[in-house]
């Protein structure tokens, strides 16, 4: 879904970051994204899109939205040419700075850190990163 987003946004995808140079970006993030990708979380309004376009394009077709009639436009700035995300090696990339504020992960890591202080000898249950439909995920955490 991210992959479609950055596509069609008008921020996203490292957009916000292109349309605020050449004035430097320093980001400040708050992840729910397994993986922390910056190009995922909020679907990275201010970093380089790093799936290419011929695979954004395919996914677009296999769900077949490639048919909607308004999708060529879609594309297009209003000046006729493509209004693509921001793409690895452009110099407004150089001019951003992103900080992972807080994760899952960090979350995780610094609860773990508190009980143990506050709880010697307890014992750790990890359960597994998910993702997919949340009913899905939910079967999966009684086993």
């Amino acid at each position: 879904m991210n992959v479609v987003r950055r596509l069609f946004s008008k921020l996203k995808g490292g957009r916000l970051a292109r349309m605020a140079a050449p004035a430097a970006v320093t980001q400040f993030l708050l992840s729910d994204v397994p993986g922390d990708r910056l190009e995922s979380i909020a679907s990275g309004p201010a970093v380089a899109d790093p799936v290419p376009l011929d695979h954004a394009l395919a996914l677009i077709a296999d769900a077949g939205l490639d048919r909607l009639d308004f999708m060529p436009a879609q594309l297009r700035g209003s000046d006729g040419t493509a209004d693509l995300p921001l793409r690895a090696g452009d110099p407004v990339t150089a001019r951003v700075t992103s900080h992972l504020l807080a994760s899952n992960t960090i979350c995780r890591a610094a609860a773990r850190d508190v009980l143990s202080a506050a709880l010697p000898g307890m014992e750790e249950v990890q359960l597994p990163d998910l993702a997919g439909e949340a009913t899905d995920c939910a079967a999966i955490l009684p086993s």
